[in-house]
């Protein structure tokens, strides 16, 4: 290859590469506009992931085990962070109403 098509092959790569990144963005966009989506992102994340919860005793497979999906948790939490923090913080605060409130959040109210 010539250098003139590398830097076009890198180019377009760039491209798709944003093209994804703003998809994802999208997508979580998406999922966070409404109230239902916030909760399901709230249970992955805090019940789910074990975002907060210890690691546990037990076995160094289950510890393991544990440490990676809240690693998933972790990455998810900054990605929604960067993609959409009103709604991140939006959501918390859903959250703590309803704990407020001690009542499961039932209700779909798409905003």
């Amino acid at each position: 290859m010539t250098n003139a098509a590398n830097e076009r092959a890198l180019k377009r790569a760039r491209q798709s590469e944003t093209r994804e990144q703003e998809q994802r963005v999208n997508d979580v966009l998406h999922v966070m506009s409404s109230d239902r989506g916030r909760r399901f992102v709230y249970r992955m994340v805090y019940e789910i992931c074990g975002l907060e919860s210890p690691v546990g005793l037990g076995s160094e497979l289950v510890m393991a085990h544990n440490v990676g999906i809240q690693e998933i948790g972790k990455n998810l939490t900054v990605f929604l962070r960067e993609a959409c923090p009103q709604q991140w913080l939006l959501m918390l605060a859903e959250y703590e109403e309803s704990l407020r409130q001690n009542v499961q959040p039932e209700e779909d109210q798409d905003v």
